[in-house]
């Protein structure tokens, strides 16, 4: 049986309480799992506490999931997931969870999905890294973190089967 702790920082997202169990049920019917010790953690943040406008954004929190790989989930302030990533070694990208956030949240020009689409999407134009910053802060004030583990062939597998469904699931806006 897959073990999942959830852990909360900044308080609990409590609309997505659940979410672990759809998760871990997504990956035993999808990978036959169910006997494996894998574990899948799921942490909560607000952006608000990692973006620095100013400067450099403030990444201590992030530390539990560096150098691992799995599936994050940008929230609205009515906490409706807007946009879904994935991270960890494979066809989408070579970034762990730490990394992958770490671009998204500094607005980072070539590899900012988040940024590029609420820019698209709202009509906004944004030239300097500050706008861009404050666009997530203003649109994507939450985030979700499921980690799969370590990044591994089979979790990084699981991790972009699970951004998928998600995706599917959830219709994220700013996906497009």
């Amino acid at each position: 049986m897959l073990r999942i702790n959830i852990n909360t920082q900044q308080g609990t997202i409590e609309k997505y309480n659940n979410l672990h169990i759809l998760c871990q049920n997504v990956i035993n019917a999808l990978y036959n799992d169910e006997n494996t010790n894998d574990n899948f953690n799921m942490d909560s943040f607000q952006v608000n506490g990692i973006i620095n406008i100013e400067g450099d954004n403030n990444l201590t929190d992030l530390n539990c999931v560096d150098k691992k790989t799995g599936v994050y989930i940008f929230l609205n302030r009515r906490y409706n997931p807007v946009y879904i990533g994935v991270a960890g070694q494979g066809k989408k990208t070579k970034h762990s969870l730490r990394e992958r956030l770490q671009i998204q949240l500094n607005a980072h020009n070539t590899n900012g999905t988040l940024a590029k689409n609420i820019m698209n999407i709202k009509k906004k134009i944004c030239y300097t890294k500050k706008c861009k910053k404050k666009l997530i802060k203003n649109f994507a004030p939450n985030l979700i973190v499921i980690s799969l583990g370590k990044s591994s062939p089979k979790n990084n597998s699981k991790a972009q089967v699970l951004e998928k469904i998600l995706t599917a699931i959830f219709d994220p806006v700013y996906n497009k």
